[in-house]
């Protein structure tokens, strides 16, 4: 008999969630698209760039931020 399956959480104690950090992006830069992708376990933006859209990718809300602001500048 097999041990029954255990749920991993991937934060440790006392990090916060991609939703709590999801909404702390999104008050800092309130113009952009942000979010988190469950399947990628990637950090997405969309932000106005020349009139158009441009699609940023980051490994966590750190570089995000970072490609975020080197877009705007």
């Amino acid at each position: 008999m097999s041990a029954p399956p255990t749920l991993i959480d991937p934060w440790p104690p006392g990090a916060l969630s991609e939703m709590q950090l999801t909404v702390i992006l999104r008050r800092r830069f309130p113009d952009t698209v942000l979010w988190f992708g469950p399947y990628t376990r990637r950090w997405w933006a969309m932000l106005p760039e020349r009139g158009q859209w441009r699609l940023v990718e980051a490994a966590d809300p750190e570089e995000l931020t970072g490609a975020v602001i080197r877009v705007r500048t």
